[in-house]
């Protein structure tokens, strides 16, 4: 079979090159993206092998012109760029699928194999929504249409057709590739990514909702997720602020009317429900003019209960009232523990005082009840409330269109931060995982041709160090700079327990074949947390890892519940390490051994990913050794956990 390679590092495609030809592949090599179109143009090929930063022209544009002329030649994208983004972009151009680099060469050859055998078998049409797959033109249709590669077609079929069904990456990974795949899970993201650009440019009412940790299945679609957010506290916002205006606003006002109806009614209880001189109460001139109101007097016995056969004494002299509402009002006052209170628009007082009319020997006491009528002090109140309410909902309907409109402006540097981040970590990557793939590449061609050997296992091991560590710089990266702009996760409700137990079985066998042993405390009590799975088992997996490397004799794990909080401590014996805090380990790249000159393997990066991961839980972490030489790494998690 003829492969056209087009890979503009000469060392790195000479190492494929040898690799190919030894599984018995005609190869063509060509450096650079005008050389690689040419070829294509000239002649026929049964895979393309295209590497994406080539001089001249990039590997995206090659596969795109390729497209253009209807040439279906099943391509490879070989990249150092991991971003999903630029996956996306290569799946977008036209290419059947996307490897980053370092890859181990057995992956290369079996998706090079899976390419070329992939026959786009004929399916039946399938719909979900207004989207439709046709299977003959490999279109999909809603508003828009647009060509799907092989690959996804199948990929999207298959959702269609287990739309109510979560899918995982495995079950898709077995549905669409026909060959035992241990590469990556995340080449499954990018095509789902992909699809997900491509139902949104065919303005499709679907799209590919991902569970972490789950799987993948179709949804009615939420567009535009950053932007509703920033609009969505935005109005919240205001409308908070502005009720919170209104609402103070109407308070103080109904608390001096209060203040002053409370005024008048101990003028009127001092002076047996009359007026006096105004100026020696402090009132104003108009107030015995101004204030309507009326008495109700009540005769009770020595236990303070009303005696029921005896009328009480009603003045409506000074208030337009019927004597049935007044006394209706007395009536439902009297039965309330509150002294003084509102009834509708009227303050009310009662107050208790001897019975010196010797009228009837039962009635040894006499409550008073008198109500002012504050209609008039209140309509301005009612008024100005609803004026304010048709004012503040107009605000807020208008501030919703301005804020709707400009949000796509304020968005835009945010955006354009984010891309230039990605960028950023996507190229500084690219220069240290070239050389690593060269190396590999060249390594499992030496296996192949004159089997393993101690050297070969030596140079396995130190790439799989190296890349481990290009892949912890990149993920560090990320979480630093993209704080306040947090990738989407998948919460769920998550029993702690059962992951920190999962965990520590998978590393008990490490734990003794280095001759140490792995001890777990943990609560009787099911603690439940509200989090990432895979932030958890990452949290865990770090701190086991580090006291594997670190520890002398044992590892210590304690689980602990206080409140609402989950309080994690690992404990392990120390290598000449002092007492005190140790907070300086969760900075980036430290060692305790600053010549770095130690047996131990470990680039000082992994705590600092716990602490960033932690932080993002508003949760806290911290590091001692206590008097006993014993290093102690303590976790508490802020987020609510609770227990059933």
């Amino acid at each position: 079979m003829r492969i056209l390679l087009a890979e503009d590092e000469m060392d790195l495609s000479d190492a494929i090159t040898k690799v190919l030809k030894y599984c018995k592949y005609d190869v063509t090599q060509v450096y650079d993206g005008l050389q690689a179109s040419k070829a294509c143009q000239e002649n026929t090929y049964d895979a393309i092998i295209l590497d994406v930063m080539m001089p001249k022209k990039n590997g995206f544009d090659v596969v795109k012109d390729l497209r253009k002329t209807g040439d279906t030649t099943p391509v490879l994208i070989l990249s150092a760029k991991s971003e999903t983004d630029d996956k996306v972009t290569g799946l977008d151009a036209g290419a059947d699928d996307y490897l980053t680099k370092p890859f181990q060469v057995k992956e290369l050859l079996a998706r090079l194999r899976a390419i070329i055998r992939r026959n786009g078998d004929i399916k039946e049409a399938y719909s979900i929504g207004n989207t439709t797959l046709d299977h003959e033109t490999f279109q999909l249709s809603a508003k828009n249409s647009v060509r799907l590669t092989n690959t996804e077609y199948k990929i999207m079929e298959y959702l269609i057709r287990n739309q109510k069904t979560l899918l995982s990456t495995e079950k898709i990974m077995e549905a669409v590739w026909d060959y035992d795949n241990d590469c990556e899970i995340n080449v499954v993201w990018a095509y789902i990514s992909n699809l997900r650009k491509k139902m949104d440019q065919i303005g499709s009412d679907y799209t590919i909702k991902a569970y972490r940790g789950v799987g993948y299945k179709l949804e009615m679609r939420d567009d535009n997720e950053l932007r509703q957010k920033f609009i969505a506290i935005t109005m919240i916002s205001l409308i908070t602020l502005l009720s919170f205006t209104m609402i103070a606003i109407n308070w103080i006002n109904f608390h001096s009317i209060t203040v002053k109806a409370d005024k008048v009614l101990d003028v009127l209880e001092k002076n047996n429900n009359t007026f006096p001189d105004v100026e020696s109460e402090d009132l104003p001139d108009e107030t015995p003019f101004d204030t309507r109101y009326f008495y109700v007097k009540y005769l009770v016995d020595s236990d303070n209960k009303v005696i029921e056969d005896i009328e009480p004494e009603i003045d409506l002299n000074h208030v337009s009232i019927s004597k049935e509402a007044a006394l209706a009002m007395s009536d439902k006052a009297i039965t309330r523990t509150k002294s003084k209170d509102y009834d509708g628009n009227y303050r009310y007082r009662k107050y208790l005082a001897a019975n010196n009319s010797n009228v009837n020997s039962r009635a040894t006491k006499i409550i008073t009840i008198t109500f002012i009528d504050c209609s008039r002090q209140l309509l301005p109140i009612n008024n100005f409330f609803i004026i304010a309410l048709i004012v503040i909902t107009t605000g807020i309907i208008v501030s919703f269109f301005i804020i709707f409109f400009i949000s796509k402006i304020l968005m835009k540097p945010i955006e354009e931060n984010n891309q230039q981040q990605k960028k950023f970590i996507s190229n500084a990557s690219h220069e240290l995982k070239t050389p690593l793939t060269i190396i590999s590449a060249n390594n499992e061609l030496i296996e192949m041709m004159y089997g393993q050997n101690d050297m070969t296992k030596t140079i396995d091991k130190e790439v799989k160090r190296m890349n481990s560590m290009v892949k912890n710089l990149t993920e560090l990266s990320k979480m630093s700079d993209t704080k306040k702009v947090k990738e989407k996760k998948i919460v769920t409700i998550l029993s702690f327990k059962d992951i920190l137990y999962d965990s520590c079985i998978d590393f008990y066998r490490v734990f003794k074949e280095q001759g140490k042993n792995l001890r777990l405390f943990l609560t009787n009590e099911n603690v439940l947390i509200k989090g990432d799975e895979n932030d958890m088992r990452e949290i865990i997996s770090i701190i086991l890892d580090n006291a594997r490397k670190y520890s002398v004799s044992y590892a210590s794990l304690y689980l602990k519940k206080k409140k609402n909080k989950i309080i994690l401590i690992e404990q392990n014996d120390t290598r000449d390490m002092q007492i005190g805090d140790m907070n300086k380990i969760f900075s980036r790249f430290y060692r305790s051994d600053e010549a770095r000159a130690s047996n131990i393997e470990g680039s000082g990066i992994g705590l600092s990913i716990l602490s960033e991961i932690i932080s993002s839980y508003n949760g806290q972490v911290k590091a001692f050794v206590d008097s006993s030489y014993v290093f102690n790494l303590e976790i508490t998690l802020e987020a609510k956990a609770f227990v059933y």
